[in-house]
């Protein structure tokens, strides 16, 4: 792990701004997520209102939007969690209950802190 004033390099996981305090007693892990949305036929669905709604939560370090296909986007996120049985499962399971437009969450990288 390197770490310099703002930004904290983790593997190729980056933080743009310090780490939030998370009141963990066991070790911690960094997850990358991958958040998809189902497209409603007329409209595209507002991905900076549920990016926002997402990174108000206390595990969230980073949100970004990018592109993903034919006018497609998707929602990245890293969250810091505790090591646990059923802590992922539970974190994911606060992101899709966020707004119901979340189809899939897909882990794409995982470390321990």
């Amino acid at each position: 792990m390197q770490s310099t004033r703002n930004q904290v390099y983790l593997s190729r996981l980056c933080f743009y701004r310090p780490l939030k305090k998370v009141g963990y007693s066991m070790g911690q892990v960094v997850v990358k997520y991958k958040v998809t949305m189902d497209q409603p036929e007329n409209e595209m669905p507002d991905y900076e209102g549920i990016a926002g709604l997402i990174d108000n939560l206390p595990e969230v370090q980073m949100v970004e939007i990018k592109p993903l296909a034919f006018g497609m986007m998707f929602i990245e996120v890293q969250a810091v969690l505790g090591e646990g049985e059923g802590i992922v499962d539970g974190f994911e399971d606060k992101i899709r209950s966020l707004n119901p437009l979340v189809s899939q969450i897909e882990t794409l990288e995982m470390g321990r802190l």
